[in-house]
């Protein structure tokens, strides 16, 4: 009796498991051909998308883009397929910590524009708070080659763009004058602002805002 457990045992090791299914090595998996990089082991988005991007997701705390009134930022996203091959896309982004509100709280606005025409609009607590959110557009809103995010905060509160210093493609830039002129070194626009009034100072510098396009290839 004693034997005949053990040939038992032994058969099922040998199809794999109780289930009789062996684990496919991970060389093998759909995802690990993508020709960009997935997005789906961040949580962003299903598997088989994938992400356009030039930061690897690693936020440093203490170096984050404080975005209010007139201080707002821009990030360039450059898509190497064609849009009439994309079946659904996102601009994901992430926050480095929650809206904070130096008055009362009110009805402040984060604004996201794509290209030049706007893709959000919505209350701060609902779309800026910490951590990884998502916006959905059709396909037809991107062009192939440079596709250019810009973010703004109406309202009283300020919000924290994330920022992972290791990135070193220059496609990040901020302003302190709603637009008119812009930074690419300087990319906390708080440090920008003061570093305008003293030039002596030194502020971190470079890095890449954590601002992604995703997509599902058809």
């Amino acid at each position: 009796m004693r034997r005949f457990a053990w040939l038992v045992v032994g058969v099922l090791l040998v199809a794999g498991g109780c289930g009789g299914k062996k684990e496919q090595p991970a060389a093998e998996r759909p995802e690990a051909a993508a020709p960009e990089k997935h997005a789906a082991k961040e949580g962003l988005v299903p598997a088989g998308w994938f992400s356009v991007q030039d930061e690897s997701g690693v936020a440093n705390p203490n170096y984050k883009c404080l975005l209010t009134g007139a201080w707002m930022v821009r990030k360039k996203l450059v898509l190497k397929v064609s849009p009439d091959k994309i079946a659904a896309a996102r601009v994901a982004y992430h926050m480095a910590q929650d809206p904070y509100f130096p008055g009362q709280k009110g009805s402040s606005m984060l604004h996201i524009a794509l290209n030049g025409e706007l893709l959000l609009e919505d209350n701060v607590q609902s779309v800026a708070t910490k951590g990884w959110h998502a916006v959905d557009m059709p396909p037809n809103r991107l062009i192939e080659g440079d596709n250019v995010v810009e973010f703004r905060v109406s309202g009283p509160t300020y919000v924290y763009l994330s920022v992972d210093p290791g990135g070193k493609a220059r496609r990040s830039c901020a302003s302190v004058d709603g637009g008119a002129t812009w930074n690419c070194d300087v990319l906390a626009a708080n440090n920008l602002y003061e570093l305008q009034k003293n030039r002596k100072l030194k502020p971190p510098r470079g890095g890449e805002y954590m601002v992604r396009l995703i997509y599902e290839p058809k």
